[in-house]
């Protein structure tokens, strides 16, 4: 009987820690941006798909005002390894709007992603708790 318990005790913590899936998550930054005076937020969503596919969208936001609906400027597949606890390194390669390619390096801890461009441009973004692809 012992035995019994001690294996489903084994059983249930190691499904208890199963590893980070970031298949059909969402994640957003949003930044202050401005142009010829007005003053609006800018958001970008992640969406990381099924086989490794990444689509960016962008959308802008001024006071309540939805400006520019989400609209899609990037895609491409990223690839991840390594536990939350220790930091997630991911590596994003997008082709966008304009045929160029872009590459991501960036980590995921507990409290979010920060992703960093190839020209050094870094961002911080958010999970989307409530938001999940499927």
């Amino acid at each position: 009987m012992r035995k019994v318990i001690l294996f489903l005790l084994t059983i249930i913590s190691l499904c208890g820690c199963s590893s980070f899936k970031l298949v059909n998550t969402v994640w957003v930054n949003a930044r202050d941006a401005e142009l010829d005076g007005e003053k609006g937020i800018v958001f970008t969503t992640l969406y990381f798909g099924e086989d490794n596919v990444v689509n960016f969208n962008t959308s802008v936001m001024q006071d309540t005002t939805l400006i520019v609906p989400p609209c899609f400027t990037e895609y491409g597949e990223y690839t991840y390894s390594g536990t939350l606890k220790k930091g997630i390194k991911l590596n994003i390669k997008t082709i966008d709007l304009d045929n160029r390619t872009i590459q991501y390096k960036g980590i995921i801890c507990k409290y979010g992603m920060v992703l960093v461009s190839q020209d050094s441009i870094a961002k911080g973004y958010k999970f989307v708790k409530n938001a999940r692809l499927k």
